[in-house]
């Protein structure tokens, strides 16, 4: 009797484990507030969600390399005319709305709308429509929505069913995913959460983003890596490998994640593991040149040019970079003209929702700020020996993705006549954090695991609760304005 009863009581504490696990209580509160956001999010109210709601049906058509054109040579997918007229009527609802974003930053009045809305006395099957933009991102980020699309096609969905179910496939896979990194990362597993459940980023989920795939990616990458470095040997290496060719996939910027590989291995082996390091980094960077070649390096100048009225050629890649080695200063001149409003940034990385038009609470900001410090307040029962190199690992990388951020956003959406880089919102920085988490072990001081449990949690319950409030309060004018 008394071994069945310690059997149940062992039983009975398991449970209570697992559910108080960090990726468990994650699981639960991405998909109960992430559910919740998506259903009181407005049909292409997030940024940029036609250009990835296009891309990402587009592949399920089979589009995965960006083909089809217009007459201007602008890449883009057929929509069935049904889905085009519905997908009509949601994208003139939010075109004024970024017209206005870019006149802000670009000074232009007006820009032209890229759905043509044809009035013909015979309306075709199927109506081209441009990807503005989205045709520069690689199929990995989509697959998720790509198979809800392709399952919402077969069984005839309109468009507004399409994108709900859309949005709620790319959640569920992208909050596993980010459970799994959470599972698996040491010691920072409370840091995580409280990262990925950021309002910004629980809403880059809840929307169809290629956001939410690049911190999965990233925070994926990060994990198995620090795993990696605190256990003995080369086990699982292959991970690294896999997570860093789809991070480097997923945004461009991520790539600078292949700075972490070195931290598997000691200096004294890195001369002997050089292969085993190069097996981590090198699938990512020739998939993302391959992904370069096969597209051209396509970035959709001729949108920033109808947006601001600027040149093509000042959003060209090659031509910037031509530019700047004639003008070697005008990009740091540039860089740090934008980090002037750091603070600005910082809210919006919080979470600034929508089209930068969807505010928090003032009160919030600041708490889940201190929140998120106590959350990475991670001590670390290691040799400072290894931990120094971990550290300074993790704070070269997050310095060198913040630069790539704005180095990308640089060549390929500011104008040489600019004093400040253009494009570049806080949202962009999410997957630095949790390498900043990390670097703050060079102090290895910090609160007990029940502080850091609590702050987390506390956290991202405020943050799910905050962002709705700021969708309802905005789109829905509850509460007041």
């Amino acid at each position: 009797m008394s071994s069945t009863r310690e059997g149940a009581l062992s039983k009975a504490c398991l449970r209570r484990v697992a559910l108080a696990h960090p990726a468990t209580i994650f699981v639960v509160l991405s998909m109960l507030f992430g559910a919740a956001i998506i259903a009181i999010t407005a049909p292409l109210r997030g940024p940029d969600e036609a250009a990835h709601f296009l891309r990402a049906y587009g592949i399920a058509q089979g589009d995965l390399v960006p083909s089809q054109a217009d007459g201007m040579k602008r890449k883009g997918v057929f929509l069935p005319a049904r889905l085009h007229r519905e997908f009509a009527l949601f994208e003139a609802a939010h075109a004024t709305e970024r017209r206005m974003h870019w006149s802000r930053e670009a000074h232009a009045a007006s820009a032209p709308q890229r759905i043509d809305s044809g009035v013909d006395d015979v309306e075709p099957a199927f109506l081209f429509v441009a990807y503005e933009g989205s045709e520069g991102y690689t199929p990995i980020v989509y697959l998720p929505h790509a198979l809800a699309a392709f399952v919402a096609h077969r069984a005839d969905l309109g468009f507004v069913d399409t994108l709900f179910v859309m949005r709620l496939t790319g959640l569920a896979a992208l909050t596993a995913v980010i459970a799994a990194a959470i599972a698996i990362v040491p010691y920072f597993r409370w840091a995580f959460l409280c990262i990925a459940m950021l309002p910004a980023a629980l809403y880059g989920r809840a929307v169809i983003s290629a956001d939410g795939a690049a911190l999965a990616c990233a925070m994926m990458v990060t994990a198995a890596t620090l795993q990696g470095a605190l256990r003995v040997g080369t086990r699982g290496w292959g991970q690294q490998a896999l997570w860093m060719t789809l991070a480097a996939l997923s945004k461009p910027p991520v790539i600078v994640f292949a700075l972490l590989a070195p931290m598997r291995w000691s200096l004294e082996d890195l001369s002997r593991r050089w292969r085993m390091i190069a097996g981590v980094i090198v699938p990512g960077l020739v998939a993302m040149a391959a992904w370069t070649a096969l597209t051209s390096g396509d970035v959709a100048a001729w949108r920033m040019t109808e947006l601001t009225g600027r040149d093509a050629e000042q959003f060209a890649p090659a031509w910037k970079l031509a530019f700047m080695l004639q003008q070697p200063l005008h990009f740091p001149t540039t860089l740090m003209g934008t980090l002037q409003s750091t603070g600005e940034l910082w809210l919006q990385l919080i979470g600034v929702l929508g089209l930068l038009d969807t505010v928090l609470q003032p009160w919030t900001y600041p708490a889940i700020t201190a929140l998120l410090a106590a959350a990475c307040m991670t001590p670390m029962d290691i040799g400072s020996a290894q931990r120094r190199p971990i550290a300074a690992l993790a704070g070269l990388t997050a310095a060198a993705y913040v630069l790539a951020v704005f180095l990308i956003f640089y060549l390929t959406s500011t104008p040489t006549d600019a004093e400040q880089v253009w494009g570049v919102q806080g949202r962009y920085f999410i997957p630095a954090l949790p390498l900043l988490a990390i670097f703050g072990c060079l102090m290895n001081r910090g609160l007990g695991e029940h502080a850091r449990a609590v702050a987390a949690t506390a956290s991202a319950v405020l943050s799910g609760f905050a962002a709705a409030e700021a969708i309802l309060r905005v789109d829905w004018h509850i509460w007041g304005t």
